[in-house]
Parts: C-alpha cells; structure tokens; sequence
C-alpha cells in the first residue's frame, strides 16, 4: 500500500490535509508494516507500506516530521519545481532547501512531481511535457539517491505522459488506488482527514498523547531557539544586531505554530 498526503496542520479544512493527531493515529497503525521507499516496494507484499507526501508543504516539516522521526519510517518527498523556488525565495508555505536537507536527515527521500503541477495529459507538445517532466540538475543535486521516481498531478496521465515518463524514471505513482498493473501506475490511497485505515481504529487516546508530547518537546525546543535569538538581538550592535532580529523575529513566529 502507497499512502499519499499533503499537508499536515492542525486546520484540516481541506481535502489535502489531515490534521497532526490523525496523522499520529495512522503512524501507530503502521507499527506492525514494513514502512519502506519506493526503491524496495513490492506491490504485492500487503505487509509493506511507502509513506509519501505531494506537492512540497512546508506542513510536513512542522507537523509530519517529529512524528515520522520518532517512528524512523523512510517516506518520500514529491517536488514541484516552481514551489521549490518559491520557497527558496522566500515563501513559507513551501519547503526550502534547508527544510529538505533538514527533512533527509530523518529519512526523507526527495522525488519529483512535475515544474509547474499541470494536466500533462493536455500538453500536445512534446517539448513542453519533457520539460514538465525532467527535474532540473539543480535539484536533482539536493539528493543524491533521489529524483528516480515520479508522481502525476492531480492523478491524471495517458499512455504518451507515461511513455515520456519511462525516459527519465524507475517508475511512477499516481493517487488512485485503483490504478496499478505496472511500474509506472503505480496506485496509492489519496489520505484526507476523514480517511481511516482499520490498523488504526483504535488508537484515539494513544495517538492524542503521543502527540501532545511530540509538539510539547517541539515548543519547547522552538521557545529556547527564540529566547537566545532574542538576547543575542538585544545584546548585539551593527550589522549582526539585524541579523539577530531577524532570527528572533523568524523564531517567534515558530513559537506560535505549534
């Protein structure tokens, strides 16, 4: 089974996102799968899992990250090329390279997931689709053992996508759990806030302390990184004392999302 989420933030008032306590309770039902990367899957096996996420939210670094870590599942991270740098200019709805390099180091994978997120299959020119579809060397880059496996926005392809597809990459997911049969249809189940796996029915009260206790730790954590900023702020001069205030201000704001 290939699950496929988004974002991950307490306000689940989407169909793209779950809310962190669910997330946790899906998490604790998977303790008794093989959580595994793309690379190892076997569709057959009904024991294994691949955790994915789409699109790159910087919501899985906040929200998806400390509960991933303390379970040491692997998952995967599809890329939008046009989101990245975004984020690399500053939008802090996305995930920048710090967030990837950040989110790597505990097990995440990065993949890619188109330039622009459109409708491949309503691009007529080729050109055009092979540039929707080949990640950029400066991505590429951010991961060495990455950016081998695809994902198709909005779950949509035709057989000419999948042949550009076959060009570039090992394989491909898409988000319908119905789709399959090969390496490159590879199905998934589309994971929303009212989605519920049987594994993790019962784990209400234990997902709900686990979870209060990872964002307490966090919290913490984020107050102590925004109590030195600020004291490095007020005691510094110059240039660096704007740096600080920066630093701080960036913490402070941190403190408030948890």
């Amino acid at each position: 089974m290939i699950l496929l989420y988004h974002h991950v933030k307490p306000e689940a008032d989407d169909e793209i996102s779950i809310n962190p306590e669910k997330f946790t309770k899906h998490m604790l039902g998977l303790q008794d799968k093989t959580v595994v990367y793309l690379e190892d899957y076997n569709p057959l096996d009904d024991n294994q899992v691949v955790i994915t996420f789409d699109d790159g939210y910087k919501s899985v670094l906040t929200y998806a990250a400390p509960v991933l870590k303390h379970f040491g599942y692997p998952f995967e991270l599809f890329l939008v090329k046009d989101f990245y740098d975004k984020a690399q200019q500053g939008d802090e709805f996305f995930l920048n390279e710090g967030d990837l390099k950040s989110l790597m180091k505990i097990g995440g994978r990065l993949q890619y997931h188109t330039k622009s997120h459109p409708h491949l299959e309503e691009i007529s020119d080729l050109k055009k689709l092979e540039e929707e579809i080949v990640a950029p060397e400066y991505m590429k880059n951010l991961d060495k053992n990455g950016f081998e496996w695809f994902a198709y926005p909005y779950c949509t392809y035709n057989d000419r996508v999948i042949e550009v597809v076959k060009k570039y990459y090992k394989g491909a997911r898409t988000g319908k759990w119905l789709d399959g049969g090969t390496i490159y249809t590879l199905g998934s189940v589309f994971v929303r806030d009212d989605t519920l796996f049987e594994e993790a029915s019962q784990d209400n009260e234990q997902a709900w302390r686990l979870c209060s206790k990872l964002f307490f730790l966090h919290k913490i954590k984020e107050f102590l990184r925004y109590l030195f900023f600020k004291l490095m702020f007020l005691f510094s001069f110059g240039e660096k004392k704007e740096y600080f205030r920066a630093k701080y201000k960036e913490a402070k704001k941190r403190i408030k999302i948890y």
